[in-house]
């Protein structure tokens, strides 16, 4: 059943996302008012999703035959175990002082069994809606195979205050930072969340934010991913995250958005951020990787004529691992293969080095550099095809927060 209904300027081809263009013009947005300090208000309670499916909007996923079935008897056999899909719920919370909506996508069966489930929060890109990123990325049906929630949250007029200073949710003054951490423990207290196993991913705008949570509320993720958004600029100077964190950056040579040496972005917002190689060496510094880096090729993901070359550093501390997928000569997209038509790639949990699948060698290239001779344009397209979706979930979902011990905290804050 297909997802809640775009504005022209939302709709998007099932595989791919696009945003090298202007968006529409920017509604004012409806300010909810403010509620004390800390105050985080589901407005429809996932827990209604069993109690009462009838009170949220639900839908099947994308890959549901169910066709014509109620929404309610949808998600009241999802909750049970009886659906093959799982069920998508719109929801909202209040967090400092705004509104907030988001989508929230259940694997069937959810309810089955005491195993908590990891957490994905996806984020679309600047002008879109949560309901293009979740039909772009298509990570509801590997969630329903693989057996986690994904939440797709709403930016404020579209966009997301990444630091860069220039967006409007910026210009607002919005605390997505803090809305991000509100919405992981409202999920975490209403649904069998492992909360060891939260991870982010975004794209464009979406992605310099996630890039920033990985700096400023990296204690609390497991993993982050950024595709196609690079970080800001202050951010990434200032940035200090609690612990070594995993993350995972596609950025194309090409983008005619997000710059590959960083400097302005070319949209109407602009805003400066860092290079993708000089991302790739920050990060590899801050969790303290020893190298050298490996160096995978991959073939052109579905829908895009390009080469992929991924450099891995996973020799770094608290088995943490930094990776850039440079796509050669790639646009502003987020290209995906359904899972069933994913050659080369095994399924389910993602396991095992990110060298285990195309052709891997040492990199040559200098760290910082970005001159290494794979990344020319005529790299050989070898190996499986790269499709973003699996292989960022592919690295996500190899992490895990370790269990903090009792009175462990404790004794963090009287050392301090």
């Amino acid at each position: 059943m297909p997802g809640p209904a775009a504005s022209q300027h939302d709709e998007v081809p099932s595989r791919l996302i696009r945003l090298d263009r202007a968006p529409a013009a920017v509604s004012a947005p409806s300010r909810a008012p403010r509620v004390g300090r800390g105050a985080v208000v589901l407005a429809l309670a996932v827990a209604s999703l069993v109690t009462a499916p009838a009170a949220a909007t639900a839908r099947p996923s994308a890959g549901s035959s169910a066709g014509g079935a109620g929404s309610a008897a949808q998600a009241g056999s999802a909750a049970q175990g009886r659906d093959p899909n799982g069920t998508t719920t719109s929801a909202t919370l209040r967090s400092g002082g705004w509104l907030r909506h988001y989508l929230l996508h259940l694997p069937p069966g959810w309810r089955r069994g005491r195993r908590r489930l990891p957490l994905l929060v996806v984020f679309h890109g600047y002008g879109e809606r949560a309901v293009s990123i979740e039909q772009a990325t298509g990570f509801d049906e590997l969630a329903d195979r693989d057996r986690f929630v994904v939440a797709y949250p709403q930016g404020i007029d579209r966009s997301w205050n990444d630091g860069r200073g220039v967006t409007p949710a910026s210009m607002l003054k919005v605390d997505d930072v803090a809305f991000t951490a509100q919405l992981i423990s409202a999920l975490g207290h209403r649904l069998p969340i492992d909360r060891g196993k939260v991870y982010v991913a975004g794209f464009s705008n979406g992605g310099v934010l996630a890039e920033r949570l990985a700096c400023q509320l990296g204690g609390e993720l497991a993993a982050v991913a950024s595709v196609e958004g690079l970080p800001a600029a202050g951010v990434a100077r200032a940035c200090h995250p609690a612990r070594p964190v995993p993350l995972m950056i596609v950025s194309a040579t090409t983008d005619p958005v997000m710059p590959y040496r960083g400097g302005l972005v070319h949209s109407h917002v602009g805003g400066l951020v860092d290079s993708a190689t000089g991302t790739f060496d920050l990060w590899s510094r801050l969790d303290g990787c020893s190298g050298p880096a490996a160096t995978t090729s991959f073939g052109p993901p579905p829908g895009d004529g390009s080469a992929v070359v991924l450099r891995a550093e996973t020799r770094c501390r608290a088995g943490s691992a930094v990776e850039l997928a440079t796509v050669v000569g790639g646009a502003h997209v987020w290209a995906r293969s359904p899972p069933r038509s994913a050659t080369g790639f095994s399924g389910g949990t993602g396991t095992g080095s990110p060298a285990a699948t195309g052709t891997t060698r040492p990199s040559s290239a200098p760290a910082g550099s970005g001159g290494s001779t794979a990344l020319s344009a005529s790299t050989p397209r070898r190996g499986p095809r790269f499709a973003t979706s699996l292989q960022v979930w592919r690295f996500l979902v190899r992490f895990g927060l370790r269990p903090v011990q009792p009175g462990s905290r404790r004794r963090a804050r009287r050392g301090a």
